[in-house]
């Protein structure tokens, strides 16, 4: 019942969610947050922005122009989506995501820095695979998942690479590797929860083998 303004020859859609009131609107912020990062995970971050549309106004013109270039979330940001026609990314079959993963995830993407950014990330990784897999420590979650139902001994030895790599990052306080090699180890975590919140469907198999792949070709330059 509203009009919305979306400029002409924007690369822009927008999602609208409608509530019947305000207070409901505000009891379901979580649900939006949940949606805009499933869709993150799937197609990119840059995917579902929050961005603020903007009005400049001119004395030689009557209307104003509009603007939505605000909101660029950080340096994980990118212009580029993750779509894939074979099989269809679209297409892919998606589990519910955990609320409280829903929101550190959104969080992890507007970080500035690689070592928040990861930290957040990994706490999200954890959320999603406890409401997966019940029972076990965290560390047998992650076997059963990439191990036992991935079958992949490569993705599930990289994921404890990280797990690793966070221990280093929360618990001890340091910082082994560069500004660069964090953001690498960041876009590894991404690939990671693609994988964890997709059911087992064609367009999984085909990200399980892109992430292997990728893996190992890292392991051939790794020094």
């Amino acid at each position: 019942m509203h009009e919305v303004p979306i400029p002409a020859k924007s690369n822009h859609l927008k999602l609208t969610f409608c509530y019947t009131s305000a207070e409901i609107r505000h009891n379901s912020l979580a649900q939006t947050i949940v949606v805009a990062n499933a869709l993150r995970l799937v197609f990119g971050v840059p995917i579902a922005r929050e961005l603020i549309i903007t009005r400049y106004f001119s004395e030689d013109k009557e209307k104003a122009d509009f603007f939505s270039d605000e909101g660029y979330a950080s340096l994980f940001d990118s212009q580029d989506l993750n779509m894939f026609n074979d099989p269809a990314i679209e297409q892919a079959e998606l589990i519910d995501i955990p609320q409280e993963a829903a929101i550190l995830l959104d969080k992890s993407f507007a970080q500035t820095y690689p070592k928040e950014r990861f930290i957040l990330m990994w706490l999200a990784f954890e959320a999603i695979i406890h409401s997966i897999i019940e029972k076990g420590s965290n560390g047998e979650k992650r076997k059963i998942f990439f191990k036992d139902i991935l079958k992949s001994d490569i993705a599930n030895d990289e994921v404890y690479r990280l797990f690793n790599l966070r221990c280093v990052l929360f618990k001890e306080g340091q910082s082994p590797n560069q500004y660069i090699e964090i953001e690498n180890e960041c876009w590894s975590l991404y690939a990671a929860l693609q994988l964890l919140i997709m059911k087992d469907c064609e367009q999984r198999r085909a990200f399980l083998s892109g992430y292997e792949n990728t893996v190992k070709e890292r392991a051939q330059f790794a020094p």
